[in-house]
């Protein structure tokens, strides 16, 4: 498994977890809204050490998994995702010549290695996206 340290932001970074973690998520087929719906899972070892968990959507059901595995996640509605730093993000990328670059590493929440390779960007890039960010001000 992966010794990341830093917290996953679900459900923006539900793609890396799945990726790092290598967690699973399949719908059960029951009915909606029974708080079931789909059935997240890990084999760490094998199918005896397997650690899974049913939630009412992907998010949850592999926060749930998360939890089990004792790896440190935080819920953020994506609504309330800070637009600002998105469009801070696009700007600082349009004027530099590997904006795609950052913008992949961004949008992924690789903000670590974007505060390395791109120590000129803007604070405004982070504030709202980056969960561990502590504003200088």
């Amino acid at each position: 498994m992966n010794a990341q340290q830093n917290a996953y932001v679900l459900p923006f970074g539900l793609h890396q977890v799945l990726e790092l973690e290598r967690i699973s998520v399949s719908p059960t087929g029951e009915q909606r809204g029974q708080g079931a719906d789909f059935y997240a899972f890990v084999f760490d070892l094998g199918q005896e050490d397997a650690v899974n968990a049913f939630g009412g959507t992907p998010t949850e059901a592999v926060a749930k998994v998360l939890s089990l595995l004792g790896k440190s996640y935080v819920l953020a509605d994506a609504n309330e995702l800070n637009s600002d730093a998105a469009v801070a993000a696009i700007q600082f990328a349009l004027d530099n010549g590997e904006g795609m670059s950052f913008l992949r590493l961004w949008n992924q929440g690789d903000f670590d290695v974007i505060r390395s390779e791109w120590p000129e960007a803007p604070e405004e890039v982070f504030i709202g996206a980056d969960p561990l960010h502590k504003p200088s001000k």
